[in-house]
């Protein structure tokens, strides 16, 4: 099995725990990461928004005490099945077990997944969970999840990760909803240009949260895919990149 698959498989079976026991004490104090553990997403969901959480705490506080940012965005990625043990079977399946063969892109191939969204008509309502569950793990302060940071949470390693994850997802739901847009002809080019920049913005803030350099390196190739392509904003970058 390739080494990246090693890796990714390794860590994520760490974020199952971490999504599942996060230990802070403001989470514990509720039955929100009951919900988690008994995968009830929504209703975790629903707790945390209905608690006493704050989505924008103070950036003084212990790094354990961000924790319920991360399981509460665990949450939202419940949802659309980014748990352990999906991105394990999947990263196995991907592989195929040929030795030395990476199969390269994201962990994780969302294609089928996304396809069944489209079609159910909940692409636009994942698109905004996604974007949700990104807002809050970047809701925690830079210095707390930068694995390199004197003051980073012992979880920090575990953010980046689990952060490349998400973003990708959400890269690639933007792009299915950009494209299934390019057919609505009640859009305007600015309604487009709007959705075209905030993949770009996913794809940069998904480079602020990850510290490993092969998903680094991910990231980044996929920003350069899509400003080497022709056209004089994003909107027009991105629609020539979908038509290769």
């Amino acid at each position: 099995m390739p080494q990246f698959l090693i890796k990714m498989i390794l860590l994520s079976i760490a974020l199952a725990t971490f999504l599942a026991c996060g230990e802070a004490e403001e989470t514990d104090s509720t039955n929100c990461k009951t919900f988690i553990e008994a995968k009830s997403w929504q209703e975790a969901i629903d707790c945390y928004e209905d608690g006493d959480f704050d989505e924008s705490p103070e950036d003084n506080l212990e790094a354990e005490e961000y924790i319920y940012l991360a399981t509460w965005a665990g949450a939202y990625a419940g949802k659309y099945d980014l748990t352990g043990t999906a991105i394990i079977e999947s990263l196995l399946e991907e592989d195929g077990g040929d030795e030395g063969e990476d199969s390269g892109g994201s962990p994780i191939d969302f294609t089928s997944q996304i396809n069944e969204y489209a079609s159910l008509g909940t692409l636009s309502t994942a698109v905004t969970d996604m974007q949700r569950c990104m807002d809050l793990i970047l809701a925690i302060p830079e210095a707390i999840r930068d694995p390199e940071s004197d003051t980073a949470g012992y979880y920090a390693e575990d953010i980046s990760k689990i952060g490349a994850i998400y973003a990708f997802f959400l890269v690639d739901l933007q792009k299915k909803d950009f494209d299934d847009s390019l057919l609505d002809t009640d859009l305007t080019d600015e309604e487009l240009l709007d959705k075209a920049d905030a993949l770009i913005a996913t794809l940069e803030n998904g480079g602020s949260i990850v510290s490993d350099p092969e998903l680094q390196a991910q990231i980044d190739a996929q920003l350069e895919e899509l400003n080497s392509q022709p056209g004089d904003n994003n909107k027009e970058k991105l629609e020539a990149l979908l038509n290769q």
